[in-house]
């Protein structure tokens, strides 16, 4: 009767089913970084109810003293939900993480283009005022050139008037 009793409790060190604290594959508890917590390893969860009144939980470490299992499954419901609670979180923080990253890139990126068209921008307004003060000293050149013959012409005629009429008067 004591052998069976021990193997519905399971070990006090590891927590596994099927032998004795003292013959524990596992370092004892006082060994661990934690001592209140035990060695347990990774087992595929059944979401099934127990078939005895008296059923330990190996993955919590509490033996559930009777009223039914579906207490149990109702916990580990729980549980799970809990988890995926939690790992929805981790996803949505993540995901807003790599959104706010991607927008900063995108924001970065506009940002360098603009720069970018205002100093295209900047080099046509530049070569646009050049172009523009080269034709305009052209057409002064021009206006220059045509007075200054203008001159020219009006004063040799004048000259040419003046001696005509000295010569009359002579």
């Amino acid at each position: 009767m004591a052998m069976n009793g021990a193997a519905n409790r399971g070990c006090y060190n590891c927590g596994q089913m099927g032998h004795f604290m003292r013959f524990c594959p596992f370092p004892p508890r006082s060994q661990v970084a934690n001592p209140n917590s035990a060695t347990v390893p990774v087992q595929t969860l059944i979401l099934t109810a127990p078939n005895q009144a008296g059923a330990y939980n190996g993955n919590t470490g509490q033996y559930n003293r009777g009223g039914g299992g579906w207490n149990y499954t109702n916990q580990r419901i729980a549980n799970l939900e809990e988890q995926v609670s939690k790992f929805k979180i981790q996803y949505n923080a993540e995901e807003e993480r790599e959104k706010i990253k991607k927008e900063e890139e995108e924001r970065r990126l506009k940002m360098e283009e603009e720069e970018k068209q205002r100093e295209q921008d900047k080099k046509d307004c530049e070569a646009a005022y050049k172009k523009m003060a080269d034709e305009m000293n052209a057409r002064f050149d021009k206006v220059s050139e045509v007075l200054e013959n203008k001159k020219t012409k009006d004063s040799t005629s004048e000259i040419m008037k003046l001696k005509v009429q000295i010569e009359k008067l002579q």
